[in-house]
């Protein structure tokens, strides 16, 4: 049996074994070579697919969406500060100078706030010009008392010179007498003339 293996395969010292023919040799050749042939063709092509499937599934992994966290935005404190980074520098400066020089008694709104009109805003304490306020009452109140006197005094003198009994030149010379004709004159006086 060995003979005959050796002899289709055609090994040399198979001497015993009858010669085939060269052509179907040939045919015997192609029938075993052409399976081996298509049997490597489809061992690399089965190989670069699987390498083409895991360069596929290598770039889907890492095309994925990445996972994230997600947070549900919520109102923050209110804050009336903001600091950025920045330096600000007025074009032009002005020195300013407080009107009324004192002490600060009570503060109802702090730098920022939104305040209405005529609201107050700070009280003052300012003892100079609560002196010079006291001063100028005084000096009001002393006024009108020297003018209540005058007018007192006035009275009493149209009165006594309606009864001649004070001279009316003073008066009369001054324009201010009621029976006076601005020369110093008494109308009384101008008449009989």
């Amino acid at each position: 049996m060995r003979n005959n293996i050796n002899q289709i395969i055609g090994f040399p010292g198979a001497a015993t074994a009858p010669k085939r023919s060269s052509r179907s040799s040939k045919r015997l050749l192609w029938f075993l070579l052409i399976p081996a042939l298509l049997s490597v063709f489809g061992l690399v092509t089965f190989s670069q697919r699987r390498q083409e499937k895991r360069a596929l599934q290598d770039t889907t992994q890492a095309a994925l969406a990445v996972p994230v966290t997600v947070m549900h935005a919520k109102p923050g404190d209110a804050i009336d500060q903001l600091v950025l980074p920045a330096t600000l520098q007025a074009f032009d400066e002005a020195p300013l100078y407080a009107r009324v020089s004192g002490y600060i008694h009570g503060w109802y709104a702090d730098i920022g706030k939104h305040v209405r009109n005529n609201e107050t805003l700070a009280d003052i304490d300012a003892p100079e010009v609560d002196q010079q306020l006291i001063r100028a009452r005084a000096m009001l109140s002393q006024t009108k008392s020297n003018l209540t006197l005058a007018g007192t005094t006035a009275e009493r003198y149209r009165d006594l010179i309606k009864d001649n009994s004070v001279a009316s030149e003073p008066f009369c010379a001054a324009g201010k007498c009621p029976g006076c004709d601005g020369r110093g004159r008494s109308t009384r006086t101008a008449a009989a003339l």
